[in-house]
């Protein structure tokens, strides 16, 4: 009996500090001054403010801080701000204060600053990528164009070596044929040097 006596104690402490710290939480990120007795996990219309909550922790939000363990305290108070924080209800009359130090800290400021970085790095990527594939297209054309001018390079190597060779036959009927033309020169130049004498007589 003892025990369940500590515990119920032990619990309406931490749900005391919860509510103590959930209050000082909407005072300072909304402006709202509520009594911590006043603040609701589940809010109704006529709130000024409702929660917004990260999904790993909306079963937080589906009781009643009254019904709540002790572990759901403490979960409460170690994730207010950070898992969890309180905004402006739909419709509320109630004017959000300046922008402070501890709003821009809020989880929601650093999701959107999040969202906002990561479109940002995401249009970067998509920049690189298109870069790195008009960089790729650019190289594979020079590939291939290099490629084109080896094939066109061996074919001139092997036309010029086909050249050469018709040139060496060629030459070797030219100097086969200046050798025939000279050696029926010298059968001839005896009759010639002949016809020449009788000429002059």
């Amino acid at each position: 009996m003892a025990s369940s006596r500590s515990n119920n104690l032990e619990r309406a402490k931490w749900r005391s500090k919860c509510r103590e710290k959930l209050s000082e939480h909407i005072r300072n990120n909304l402006g709202i001054p509520i009594e911590p007795m006043q603040v609701r996990l589940i809010t109704g219309v006529d709130d000024s403010y409702t929660w917004k909550v990260l999904p790993e922790k909306t079963h937080l939000f589906e009781k009643h801080l009254s019904k709540h363990s002790i572990g759901a305290y403490m979960e409460l108070c170690r994730g207010v701000g950070i898992s969890f924080e309180a905004v402006l209800a739909v419709g509320s009359s109630q004017r959000k204060p300046e922008e402070s130090a501890d709003t821009k800290l809020s989880f929601t400021a650093k999701i959107q600053d999040l969202q906002t970085e990561n479109i940002e790095l995401n249009n970067q990527l998509n920049e690189w990528r298109n870069q790195a594939v008009r960089k790729s297209e650019l190289r594979r054309l020079a590939e291939d164009r290099a490629s084109h001018l080896k094939i066109d390079n061996q074919q001139l190597q092997q036309d010029i070596q086909k050249l050469a060779l018709v040139v060496d036959y060629l030459r070797g009927i030219t100097i086969k044929s200046s050798q025939e033309v000279n050696k029926v020169l010298e059968k001839v130049k005896p009759e010639l040097h002949f016809f020449s004498r009788q000429d002059m007589s």
